[in-house]
């Protein structure tokens, strides 16, 4: 019976085994070798030279890596909020059991989600354009003022926030909907049969029932808010004057900008331990309130 239990696990393992490889060649590894670089004063066409924690400690007190990293934290702690609610909401009126064409609003919805970032990240910097921009012209028509979105200190991160929520609330709409959908209806039965209204049974049936997917949409969107990357490449550029220059954004300047491959290196390991920070912290406070 052992033996045979053994076979069955073998054979789950070797299913395993491709993905696992794939994750330790492309994302095991690449950690590994970052937090071994980031020891060293890397140089391009002669031998490393071991220094210990000097990267870590320059970065520590670099004022442009320490405004990156402030910069990531409130762009996270505002995105993520916002793209929960937002997504809540949408979820719970495509849910509704009234609402016609409900899977074409759906796909609307998803399209954003699975098309490239670099393709959203052109469309909508041609739209929020400041001279011939197709936000602006909206606003011509309704006689608002004109706005600089992308080149003003004081908007360019909230447009990266707009744009970024339009484009993922599609995965965090596809969690939502998909626990609103295993709730047991008799429950809404027996709420009404009570005399519950509208924000009671949301609050003590739909609330608790989305518990799971507020952990997912939390986890998954921490992960890719603070790692973001690639509509700041392709949308501003880190400016104006920093005001949208992301950790991951700070890296890569550091990397192939400024080829100091070693405190890029140590740039990555800070950004990997915060998020298991704060992931841990995350699983511990959902455990807890369960």
């Amino acid at each position: 019976m052992k033996k045979k239990i053994l076979i069955r696990q073998s054979i789950y393992l070797l299913f395993i085994l491709p993905a696992l490889a794939i994750f330790i060649i492309f994302r095991g590894w690449p950690i590994i070798y970052s937090f071994f670089l980031s020891l060293f004063e890397v140089n391009i066409v002669s031998e490393n030279i071991f220094i210990g924690l000097k990267n870590y400690i320059d970065l520590i007190y670099d004022r442009t890596f320490i405004r990156s990293l402030l910069v990531t934290i409130r762009f996270t702690l505002i995105i993520l909020p916002l793209t929960i609610i937002w997504s809540l909401i949408i979820s719970v009126l495509l849910d509704y059991k009234f609402l016609k064409y409900s899977n074409f609003f759906k796909s609307l919805f998803f399209m954003p989600f699975i098309t490239s970032w670099v393709v959203v990240s052109i469309i909508w910097k041609w739209f929020l354009n400041s001279r011939f921009g197709l936000v602006n012209q909206i606003f011509s028509i309704f006689h608002l003022p004109e706005q600089d979105w992308l080149s003003n200190p004081k908007l360019a991160l909230w447009a990266v926030i707009f744009v970024t929520v339009w484009k993922m609330g599609g995965y965090f709409i596809l969690i939502f909907i998909a626990n609103l959908q295993i709730i047991d209806p008799t429950l809404y039965e027996a709420a009404d049969v009570d005399g519950a209204n509208f924000w009671s049974k949301f609050r003590f049936i739909t609330l608790n029932a989305l518990k799971p997917a507020f952990y997912i949409t939390t986890i998954t969107g921490t992960i890719f808010y603070f790692r973001t990357f690639v509509i700041i490449f392709s949308m501003t550029g880190g400016g104006p004057v920093g005001t949208t220059d992301l950790l991951a954004y700070h890296t890569y300047q550091l990397a192939f900008q400024s080829y100091n491959f070693g405190q890029a290196s140590a740039s990555i390991v800070f950004m990997f331990a915060i998020i298991v920070l704060v992931l841990l912290f995350q699983v511990v406070f959902f455990e807890r309130r369960d």
